[in-house]
């Protein structure tokens, strides 16, 4: 609860990887190509402190799909819904990995959810309102769903990822290089 609302109290919204991925969907959505302006100029324009971040990485089915419908909410709504989104991703990855069909002992479950609430790049994922928990839920229902003799929901939850994160270079649609 304390770093929640120390989260809060700092307007996160408007900072670091959340804000650039708020700030490239809208842009998107007024028909602005994210992959050719300048990042750093247009976001403080909008209000926003991207920090060091010059051109859009991001790949444009993460930025239509998933935030897309997010920029028709205000700012700050929508920052909630993401963390809110987020938080989920990571409860049913954890509910996959250590749930009721991992044959765990009870305490070592326990001490894994534990250790994972206090592991750093978690609160860091916060913190900065990253992505990566949504790729970390496809994983890891890709494995479960293996294991499981389900090859159709494996199979979609492994095509489904990189749309979701993986792609980091996007000169095949701009033809900028975003270095």
């Amino acid at each position: 609860p304390v770093f929640f609302s120390q989260i809060y109290r700092s307007d996160r919204a408007t900072q670091e990887d959340f804000a650039v991925y708020y700030f490239l969907a809208q842009e998107l959505r007024h028909g602005i190509d994210p992959y050719s302006i300048n990042v750093i100029d247009q976001g403080r324009l909008s209000g926003l402190n991207i920090h060091g971040i010059v051109r859009a990485t991001d790949p444009p089915t993460f930025l239509v799909a998933i935030m897309g419908p997010l920029t028709l909410l205000p700012l700050h709504t929508a920052y909630w819904i993401w963390q809110c989104a987020n938080m989920a991703c990571l409860i049913a990855a954890m509910c996959l990995l250590i749930g009721p069909r991992s044959a765990l002992p009870i305490w070592v479950k326990f001490t894994l959810a534990g250790l994972v609430a206090l592991y750093p790049p978690v609160a860091s994922h916060f913190w900065f309102g990253q992505s990566k928990f949504i790729l970390l839920l496809l994983l890891v229902l890709m494995m479960r769903s293996l294991k499981r003799d389900r090859a159709a929901i494996a199979g979609s939850a492994l095509a489904l990822a990189p749309h979701a994160r993986l792609s980091d270079r996007h000169e095949w649609l701009s033809g900028v290089d975003p270095q």
